[in-house]
């Protein structure tokens, strides 16, 4: 057995020997969207929050512009607790920006940039 085998093998084993020691870290995969926001909300459609339907409430908190404080159902209901904290932790979350946008089909990188030169005739 080679000696980096030996040492994996090892390491392998000490970790299985200590796997009771051990927290599971469970990160979400990606940021949430809209959709994700919207289906925490109770769809009442009242408009109580100052916004006229859910979607745009949803939108609100997304951009973190809103608290989840002003939707009454959310503050009041018992049974969306857990939903009032899930989107009270994506308040408090720092906004992620977007990703950058890439260059149009056919495009190089830096195809804007020279696009505002004024062209130059060859002879």
């Amino acid at each position: 057995m080679s000696e980096t085998k030996r040492a994996l093998t090892e390491a392998f084993n000490a970790t299985w020997q200590h796997r009771s020691e051990f927290t599971p870290v469970i990160a979400p995969t990606r940021d949430p969207g809209l959709l994700d926001v919207w289906s925490l909300l109770p769809h009442t459609i009242c408009g109580k929050c100052g916004v006229p339907r859910c979607m745009a409430f949803a939108a609100s908190l997304l951009q973190q512009a809103s608290r989840p404080d002003p939707c009454p159902a959310l503050r009041d209901d018992l049974p969306f607790a857990d939903n009032r904290s899930a989107l009270g932790v994506m308040a408090e979350a720092p906004l992620h920006p977007g990703p950058e946008p890439s260059p149009g089909l056919g495009e190089s990188s830096d195809s804007h940039a020279r696009s505002a030169e004024p062209s130059r005739a060859r002879c």
